[in-house]
């Protein structure tokens, strides 16, 4: 478990890469769950900010993505969930299959009381 302060924010690094070009440009979503699995807070924007569009990622290329997301004022808990995943920006129920389904769990997350 990662413990976080409330109102602070999270800082989530990726680096992502591709063996085959891609044709579709992709968002990324990073989303905190509540322990009951439903949507705390999140992120969504192409990699890089906006810089680094999915459909002109080389193979073998190294992408640095870093995204912030804002901890709103939630209930301290010991069991909120870190995930992510990427989905056709022009269809945000497209999701890429990922290995938990359509998104990857990054971490378990405690966030702390002020």
């Amino acid at each position: 478990h990662d413990a976080l302060p409330i109102c602070d924010a999270l800082q989530v690094r990726l680096r992502w890469t591709t063996d085959a070009p891609l044709g579709t440009r992709y968002k990324v979503f990073v989303q905190v769950l509540n322990p009951d699995g439903t949507l705390a807070f999140q992120r969504d924007s192409e990699p890089g900010a906006g810089l680094e569009l999915t459909d002109q990622w080389q193979p073998g290329a190294v992408i640095l993505d870093q995204h912030a997301l804002l901890i709103p004022d939630l209930p301290a808990s010991e069991s909120y969930t870190l995930i992510l995943g990427l989905y056709d920006l022009n269809d945000a129920s497209a999701r890429l299959p990922a290995p938990d389904g359509d998104y990857l769990r990054l971490a378990s997350l405690r966030l702390l009381p002020r």
